[in-house]
């Protein structure tokens, strides 16, 4: 609000001494301050006034058009803080959305009517966070589903919206490059790629991480990102086969005003309260749900600080699910919608995919009723990034793939997404204090390597042990 506010330009920060009223919210009792500028910043906070962090906008006194976009990095363990701004000035957003019906036949009752939306951003500057939102349909209409046309769109049912990708038109900027995105879970996209080996449908794999792309080397080709020695040592595309430009970590969630008790451990998740209303996904089908039983493991075993799996691990596993009642969730996303809608207590899942739910709902007004924590028995962080198909028909063209997302370019645009973003030089990465990680958060080193090599005895046994419990995920609707 200060910066929106007070700043219609770079000269403002010099003639008014602007770090003196950033220093007053940042260093000093600013709810004490006499001063008009801090104490008009307070009562527009209090009024609700509020500045989105992407393209806020407002009209300069001369009627020309400034945008600001922000971003921060807060560090709580520090004195030091950073929060950044860039100003553009340019003509007005000129976004033109447009709905319309696709009738090319009489439209009886019982049949379906197609309707085409459309965004088209006839402006001169990128427009980020793109979403439509259509909750209201003709008299006599349901929905029933939607497909992407242009552009690499997902729809969230709880928020009746449609978000658009910004990988694809950041990438096709950068490259002149169309690419189309195909998405599918963990396990079916590795399974159609085994099923294609012999005449790949696409060039790039990215449906899991890199224990997935170890497993089989054979189905990719050797090849190293000319930005992959900018990456911290531990993170880089040290085997040769995936571009490594991102990690996960699995994460507990639950439903405040329903679980009983506050939740810190998979050891709570034992409770007998919770049987029954814990959500996880089939952990044979999702890498999100196999890596939580494989942390379990890990976590509950005797030496977990060696990443040592023995049968007091396994007996938590056995145990966990029991809780669950006979029943799996038939997709990661389901655990997050059903913890905050009310149908579960409890959730299993993984970072990313808990931040982004959790961003849609603030930023509607809800998801207050949700807590995000990571089990105080450790985590474990795998890599993930995009491989080249072996014997792939564009092979070039996959390669300026892996260029691109482990590009700086790149990365200054993932950190507006949740998520872990693996180059650490990047303005507003706040992925570490979004989640909670703190010095006494426990990690262990358990690698996707080790993962490769270890993924298949892990799945045998687990699988032993679904069949004799009878956990089954329901069908798909």
């Amino acid at each position: 609000i200060l910066i929106y506010r007070f700043l219609d330009n770079f000269d403002d920060l010099k003639r008014t001494g602007f770090h003196n009223y950033v220093w007053a919210f940042t260093d000093r009792e600013y709810w004490n301050s006499n001063d008009p500028i801090v104490k008009s910043v307070i009562e527009l906070y209090d009024s609700g006034f509020r500045v989105p962090s992407l393209n806020a906008c407002k009209v300069l006194p001369n009627g020309t058009l400034m945008y600001i976009n922000f971003t921060s990095m807060v560090t709580p363990s520090s004195q030091q803080n950073l929060f950044l701004f860039k100003f553009a000035y340019g003509e007005e957003i000129d976004e033109v959305f447009t709905k319309e019906a696709i009738l090319n036949k009489t439209v009886y009752i019982g049949d379906t009517v197609d309707y085409r939306l459309v965004i088209n951003n006839k402006g001169n500057l990128p427009v980020y966070d793109n979403w439509v939102e259509d909750k209201e349909h003709s008299d006599g209409l349901v929905y029933q589903s939607w497909r992407s046309e242009i552009g690499n769109w997902t729809y969230n049912e709880q928020m009746h919206r449609w978000y658009l990708d910004v990988l694809e038109p950041a990438f096709e900027k950068a490259t002149g490059l169309d690419v189309e995105f195909i998405s599918m879970a963990s396990a079916e996209g590795y399974a159609r790629l085994v099923a294609e080996r012999d005449d790949p449908q696409a060039d790039v794999y990215s449906c899991g991480g890199l224990a997935e792309i170890l497993t089989d080397t054979s189905l990719f080709q050797e090849y190293k990102s000319p930005h992959n020695d900018e990456l911290p040592e531990k993170y880089r595309n040290n085997y040769g086969y995936c571009a490594t430009n991102s990690g996960s970590t699995h994460v507990i969630f639950y439903n405040t005003d329903l679980c009983p008790f506050e939740i810190k451990s998979y050891a709570d998740l034992l409770d007998p309260r919770l049987k029954g209303h814990i959500a996880i996904a089939d952990p044979l089908k999702s890498n999100s749900a196999y890596y939580h039983i494989e942390t379990m493991l890990v976590d509950m075993g005797k030496d977990p600080a060696n990443i040592s799996i023995d049968d007091q691990g396994w007996d938590y596993v056995r145990k966990f699910l029991e809780q669950l009642d006979g029943k799996f969730v038939n997709s990661s996303s389901v655990t997050y919608k059903g913890v905050e809608s009310g149908e579960y207590w409890v959730g299993c899942s993984w970072d990313t995919g808990v931040m982004s739910f959790l961003k849609d709902l603030k930023e509607a007004g809800k998801g207050n009723n949700v807590k995000v924590i990571l089990p105080e028995e450790g985590v474990i962080t795998k890599l993930g990034g995009p491989g080249l198909i072996a014997n792939c028909k564009h092979p070039n063209n996959g390669k300026k793939y892996l260029d691109y997302v482990t590009s700086k370019e790149w990365a200054e645009i993932a950190v507006t997404i949740p998520g872990q973003v693996v180059l650490q030089d990047v303005p507003g990465n706040t992925y570490y204090e979004t989640l909670g990680f703190t010095d006494a958060t426990k990690t262990w080193d358990c690698s996707s390597y080790w993962t490769s090599q270890h993924k298949g005895e892990i799945v045998s046994q687990l699988q032993t042990i679904i069949e004799e419990l009878g956990v089954k995920a329901p069908p798909k609707e």
